[in-house]
Order: C-alpha cells, then sequence, then structure tokens
C-alpha cells in the first residue's frame, strides 16, 4: 500500500504484502476430445458442438466457430486486433455453443415424451403420415411434401423419418400445456446454470408464456402444431440440447453442466472437488425413454441421420432443419438454415452425449450429421489412457486417418461473407421450397380463432 499527494506523486510506502500464487483450476475439457471437435468443425463456416458425459454432467469438449486467438489478449490486445475481432461479419466473439437458436426437429423428442407421458400415444402408435395436414386455414407441410409419401408409421418410425404429421398429431393431441411442463422439466427457457458469462435461456413458449409477452395474442392450434416441429417462438441452445440428449441417454436425469473438475492450491491440497449436480429428476418412464432411444438409433441405422454413425458402433441421434433467413449488412435476405444433429453413445451402455449445429447448412441429415460421424469416429479411435498417465498429444496423422465426409453447406455460405448475425435479429420468412424437415411457420391465428380447429390430412389414427 502506498500514499500519494493530490498531484498523484508518491509519499510514502506504508505496507507491503508480497503476491501469492493462486490455485491451479483443472478443467473437464479432455483436451483430445476437445481437438477432434474444433478440427471436424473446421469444414464448416459457422457452428458449434458440445460433448458431455451423460452421467456426470460433464462437458468434455465445447466449441464455438469461428473463433479467434486467445493468446492475442495476453498481455493486452492491442487496438486493431480488437477492433479486427468485433468489425468481423462473422462474429468470431460470439459465442454460438450457448446462443439460442430454433432446433427444428430434434425438438420432436420433446413432443413424443409429452404424448407418451400423458398417454395421448404409445409407442405403437400409428399415424398415416402424409405430406401435410390442414390446421384451420393454413396448410402445415411435411419435409416430404412434394417428394414422397411416408405412409403408415408408429412413433419409432415417425422420430427415425422425422415425419412431421406425426409429431403435428400427437403434439395436438397432448396439448400446449404437456408440451409446455415436458421442456421445462429438460430444461428450456432457463440457463443450464454453467458458470460462464453471456449463456442465454432460449424459449419455451406455451400459453402462459404467449398471454405474458404478447397479451393481445391467442395460443391456436397453429402454435401448437408448430411448436410440435420446433419451430415458431422455440430457442435452444447447442448446451441445452446436449444435457436434453444426456437425460433421454442416462435413463431421465437432467443434470447440471460442470467445466471446473477441481482447484488445487499452491501446497498441492484439492480445495474444491467438484461432483456431479442433479438439476432435475424428471421421472420420465423408463418405457417412454426406451420408445425414444430406440426412434433415435433407428434414425442413424435406417433414417434421416445415416451419416452421422460409424461402422462397429450403435449411435442414436436426431436430425433437425430449422427454418431461418439472414439480414446481410447489405440489406439483402438470404436462407440461413440452423442444420442440428444430437445424439449419444455407445446405445447400450451410453458414455457420451454431443450436439453439432451448423448456420447456413443444407439439413441436418446432409450438413450436420457428417461432422457428428467424424467426431464419434475419431473419438472411439483414441488411445486408451491408463490411469494417473497424461495421454500422449494427437498427431496430424491421427486426422488423416479418421477425416469423415465434409459436411454440405448453402451455397450462401461460400459466397457470401456476410454471415453470422445474432440469432436474435435473424428474420424467418415463409419459403415455398422445403428441404428436409422444415415446414413453413403458421399464419397469425386471430384472437376469434376455435382453438380447436378442424384437422384434416391425417388419416387413419388409431391408439
Amino acid at each position: 500500500m502506498i500514499r500519494v499527494n493530490t498531484k498523484g506523486f508518491i509519499e510514502e510506502k506504508v505496507s507491503e504484502h508480497p503476491a501469492l500464487p493462486g490455485g491451479d483450476v483443472y478443467l473437464t475439457i479432455d483436451g483430445r476430445m476437445q481437438q477432434i471437435v474444433e478440427n471436424a468443425l473446421k469444414s464448416v463456416g459457422r457452428g458449434a458442438a458440445v460433448l458431455v458425459d451423460v452421467y456426470t454432467g460433464e462437458i468434455l469438449a465445447m466449441a464455438s466457430i469461428p473463433s479467434f486467438d486467445p493468446n492475442a489478449f495476453v498481455p493486452a490486445i492491442s487496438r486493431n486486433d480488437w477492433a479486427r475481432l468485433n468489425n468481423d461479419s462473422n462474429t468470431p466473439l460470439f459465442d454460438r455453443s450457448v446462443s439460442a437458436y430454433p432446433p427444428g426437429s430434434i425438438f420432436k423428442p420433446v413432443i413424443a415424451l409429452a404424448a407418451l407421458e400423458t398417454g395421448k400415444a404409445k409407442g405403437d402408435t400409428v399415424i398415416d403420415c402424409t405430406q401435410g395436414m390442414q390446421i384451420g386455414n393454413h396448410f402445415f407441410k411435411c419435409w416430404s411434401f412434394g417428394k414422397q409419401y411416408l405412409g403408415p408409421m408408429n412413433m419409432r418410425r415417425a422420430i427415425a423419418m422425422s415425419a412431421n404429421v406425426y409429431f403435428y398429431v400427437i403434439g395436438l393431441r397432448a396439448g400446449p400445456e404437456a408440451i409446455y411442463q415436458t421442456g421445462k422439466k429438460l430444461g428450456f427457457g432457463e440457463s443450464t446454470g454453467l458458470e460462464i458469462a453471456n449463456e442465454m435461456a432460449g424459449v419455451m413458449p406455451g400459453p402462459g408464456w404467449l398471454k405474458k409477452m404478447y397479451p393481445k395474442d391467442f395460443w391456436g392450434a397453429g402454435y401448437t402444431a408448430n411448436t410440435s416441429i420446433g419451430q415458431g417462438f422455440v430457442l435452444v441452445t447447442p448446451l441445452q440440447m446436449a444435457m436434453m440428449t444426456s437425460t433421454i441417454a442416462n435413463g431421465g436425469t437432467l443434470y447440471k453442466p460442470n467445466l471446473v473438475s477441481k482447484i488445487v492450491d499452491v501446497n498441492g491440497q484439492v480445495v474444491v472437488q467438484s461432483k456431479p449436480v442433479i438439476k432435475n429428476e424428471t421421472g420420465f418412464k423408463m418405457e417412454n425413454l426406451k420408445v425414444i432411444r430406440e426412434g433415435m438409433l433407428q434414425v442413424v441405422e435406417n433414417g434421416t441421420g445415416g451419416k452421422g454413425g460409424v461402422p462397429g458402433i450403435k449411435i442414436a441421434g436426431k436430425t433437425g432443419t430449422a427454418q431461418a433467413w439472414r439480414r446481410l449488412p447489405s440489406g439483402a435476405t438470404v436462407k440461413d438454415n440452423k442444420t442440428w444433429f444430437i445424439s449419444f453413445a455407445p446405445f447400450d451402455k451410453p458414455k457420451y452425449a454431443l450436439v453439432v449445429m451448423v448456420e447456413g447448412g443444407v439439413s441436418g441429415g446432409a450438413t450436420s450429421a457428417p461432422v457428428a460421424g467424424q467426431i464419434w469416429n475419431q473419438i472411439f479411435s483414441l488411445p486408451e489412457v491408463k490411469l494417473g498417465e497424461a495421454p500422449e498429444p494427437l498427431s496430424p496423422e491421427f486426422f488423416t486417418q479418421t477425416t469423415g465426409v465434409q459436411a454440405q453447406l448453402a451455397p450462401e455460405q461460400a459466397t457470401t461473407p456476410e454471415s453470422a448475425l445474432n440469432p436474435a435479429g435473424t428474420e424467418a420468412l415463409p419459403i415455398d421450397t422445403i428441404p428436409e424437415e422444415i415446414s413453413e411457420p403458421p399464419k397469425k391465428q386471430e384472437k376469434s380463432g376455435d382453438p380447436k380447429s378442424k384437422i384434416r390430412g391425417a388419416r387413419g389414427l388409431r391408439m
């Protein structure tokens, strides 16, 4: 401590306390897995991936791209470098792993659970999945519209083929309140509690939420249908989806995600030892979770997520493609779909849950699943490390030997550098040509509309 006068000159040294070293913080991040995830994401321009332990909530890898070199901030970043990062249209300072996006069809397991838990549907409930259905004055399309007739299928097959009509029907049967409560049990609409800055809570919509946010609006059947395929007001983060996927994989326990393993003081004493923190015991019935898990297994084995698989390893997953557009600095709008692939593995004895989200992709199956497949391939190719031994760094040859299929991106991704506006600023617009798993948003329903609008186009319903 020093004493200075009013002019800022030092007059005397009052006391002196030597600096003491702080504790060493050990992260849950596995350096090898982090390297694998970051390397796999190089095939896409903008996106994020999260890998977690399904039984502890420990984050083993978490990446957002484009990123930046943290060494630029040591000891202090230059004014020019700071300006360059802030002015980059690809927003490298924006952490996509904890930012909110429309989920698309990866939200369908939530709808399936709501219907199963309320008894409004069973695993063997068969619905004739046409290419869309009429709800009130709006025709809700399936991704198969103009392409193929999916036909009658049970819930497992509907998950595998991501049949929109199936989820429109069971979502309407379950009702918006059951969907809302199921989503809340899985942690949507609130932050996960991870001790980092700028984590978004996302949105878990329902009639009560709509009345609070838009008092003059009315929750009709159209909103329920749109929520049932992960469109409309629903917003989730990749981290939230990783925790949801873990919950399905581990039997119904929602863990709080964790980044800190332990803290050791200067004397080598462990002063903080983290333990798994249960955020919610959801209470979902095991037979209902089994239906979801088996449906997700079919997604990879003979459904929309085949490119997320690895030979010899049973992986369960779900693809998703959320329709979105972004407005460029020039004022033009371009299609900017948010494509997803959520998964867990191994299927019989789950260890990890993985979420890959890509901005500006073609579809979940074409863009995000190949990235996840590459990550899974390399994760399960890692050499074993004995307890107490430090793992060897991964060599360049490791990635050459296990590199998977490159992700497909929408043309705008490669041709338009003015990418990545804040998701909260993106604008969803209806389109005529519908890629995989995308449906148009509903037209606004008037307050005088009947929430029990006549439903057409879903034939042969039976329990």
